[in-house]
């Protein structure tokens, strides 16, 4: 009985160090409109309609693709951004996607036809209101927050009073106390390490791996407790994955998405 026991620890631990290590495999891919732009920073899925919604990044000229769940484009050849688009999030509570922009260009939020074509916006904060020009923010529908990653705090803003609500602290590539002492996270809060995608903090609403970070150098998505700020998990990407250290990193409809910006290709991993 007590060699049975010992075994069935084994095979636990064994369980749970494969789902620590686990490996992500590509789903599906979204063909970008190949007109200008370089970088795209959000993807967005329409849990009605059953559509990803994707714009391009760097310019409200640039296009919007909307693709159906095979991947398919079924979104008007002229159908464009109208805003230079950071983070790009699904409000169940609006029915229709709001987002923030480059800069000072503010939040909006898109008004929707009947086909879920984008036909307008109403520039909800004219002013700068992230932590840096580039942050892509995360919509946390439960809790109605947008985070923010700056250094190694996720800043979480009110997303109808559109102001900062809290911080929580993340000790990136840290697992523990002494490993965040060794990478020097328990000193240098305001920094993100070079090998970590700086832009952009995924929240995914996992229990104790509630927020996600992108390693470039490893090719991992990291997730860290919510709570005590430290890596629980690590998920490896393919070698041939994207890995850019700023944009290019989104998570919609339970997938994490990477974007190719030489092939203007967002690519699914799950």
């Amino acid at each position: 009985m007590k060699k049975l026991f010992v075994v069935c620890l084994l095979a636990a631990a064994s369980l749970s160090s494969s789902a620590q290590k686990a490996s992500l495999q590509e789903t599906m891919i979204l063909q970008m409109p190949t007109d200008p732009g370089a970088r795209a920073s959000s993807i967005a899925w329409h849990p009605i309609l059953k559509r990803y919604y994707a714009p391009k990044s760097g310019n409200a000229s640039y296009s919007m693709g909307i693709f159906d769940p095979k991947g398919n484009l079924v979104s008007p050849p002229n159908l464009k951004t109208d805003f230079d688009i950071r983070g790009f999030w699904y409000n169940p509570k609006l029915k229709t996607f709001s987002a923030n922009g480059y800069n000072d260009y503010g939040w909006a939020t898109y008004t929707l036809d009947k086909y879920g074509i984008p036909t307008g916006l109403t520039h909800d904060v004219e002013y700068m209101n992230q932590p840096d020009v580039h942050s892509v923010g995360s919509f946390d529908a439960k809790n109605n927050y947008v985070y923010f990653l700056k250094g190694q705090w996720v800043i979480a803003y009110n997303a109808s009073k559109f102001d900062e609500a809290k911080k929580i602290r993340l000790y990136v590539n840290a697992k523990n106390e002494s490993e965040a002492d060794v990478w020097g996270a328990l000193y240098d809060s305001d920094t993100t390490p070079e090998d970590v995608n700086y832009t952009t903090v995924i929240y995914t609403g996992i229990p104790k791996a509630e927020f996600a970070l992108l390693n470039v150098t490893e090719k991992t998505i990291d997730f860290y407790d919510s709570k005590t700020g430290y890596m629980t998990k690590s998920s490896k990407l393919p070698e041939d994955a994207p890995a850019e250290n700023m944009l290019c990193f989104s998570y919609a409809n339970d997938i994490f998405w990477l974007f190719d910006i030489t092939n203007k290709i967002w690519h699914g991993y799950k």
